[in-house]
Parts: C-alpha cells; structure tokens; sequence
C-alpha cells in the first residue's frame, strides 16, 4: 500500500488514546513501512487501550509519558 521502506529506522510515536486516534493511524501505517516503534501513551487508564492496538506489532517499545509544567496550570491558561 505505502512505497516507503522504513526498514532498520525507529518512529517515536507520541500520545496514542485509542484505535480511533491520529497517533494510531501513523503508528499502524509507520509499522507496515516496516519501522520499529516507540509507543508513548499519557496514563494508566488508558493502558489497556494502548496494550490492545499495539499487541500485533512485536518489536514496538511502550512507555508512559507524563508532561507537567512548572507553572500551575491558570497562569498558563490566562496568557
């Protein structure tokens, strides 16, 4: 389906919530090209979720990937 050959190279697939998002798409279509990829997802919650779509992909890395700003989050929102 996709000409690329991405065999021997690593995607960092960021932020993937469920089969329906974005990130899943890239990540299912990144895999068929023949990349490795490392799968971050944003909490325990939705783990499950993650486990499910990238449990096919044998060689994909998943880590939990938290961003908290130094700034409390009103000070951030009012500017």
């Amino acid at each position: 389906m996709y000409s690329i050959d991405l065999k021997g190279k690593t995607a960092v697939i960021l932020g993937i919530a469920n089969q329906r998002s974005i990130a899943a798409s890239i990540a299912r279509i990144l895999q068929q090209s023949g990349a490795s990829l490392a799968i971050t997802y944003q909490n325990d919650r939705i783990l499950e979720n993650v486990e499910k779509i990238v449990e096919p992909w044998e060689d994909a890395f998943m880590v939990c990937l938290l961003y908290t700003s130094p700034r409390p989050r009103d000070a951030t929102l009012s500017r």
